[in-house]
């Protein structure tokens, strides 16, 4: 009777165990939804920020930010992160084109623009409706 009894509390043991190992899909509870990387591939960011024009000097030293920022933290969860530039030339029409460019970009996560308020406002209406973040260094509108 004690055999009986230590193997089939050994046996309980074990399957308490193995179970407590089995990995459970994860559910997306976020009403916006959640971002799914596939192994090995990249995750990325972009930013929109004023890469010509009179006020380039600004969107320039916004994107170098970045680019440091990647290289000195270079994964993030295991996977390498990918940067996608696009230009808001500082007016609302580029803010309005870099945003819908980045939108219809759906391995995005996040952008880190504008540059200029102008840009600001066109590009924040159209990236809150992608569900994405937008997270300015300089505009104040």
């Amino acid at each position: 009777m004690k055999k009986i009894s230590a193997v089939l509390g050994l046996a309980i043991i074990t399957s308490m165990l193995l179970s407590a190992c089995v990995r459970k899909p994860y559910a997306c509870l976020d009403p916006m939804g959640c971002v799914s990387v596939a192994n090995a591939a990249s995750i990325k960011i972009a930013s929109l920020l004023t890469m010509s024009g009179p006020d380039s000097v600004y969107g320039i030293d916004g994107v170098r930010g970045v680019e440091i920022a990647i290289a000195d933290k270079k994964q993030l969860f295991g996977h390498p992160i990918e940067l996608v530039k696009a230009d808001d030339l500082c007016t609302a029409d580029g803010g309005k084109a870099g945003a819908t460019q980045l939108a219809a970009n759906k391995d995005i996560v996040g952008v880190i623009g504008t540059t200029c308020s102008s840009a600001a406002q066109p590009a924040a209406e159209i990236l809150s409706n992608a569900d994405m973040v937008l997270i300015s260094p300089s505009s104040t509108a």
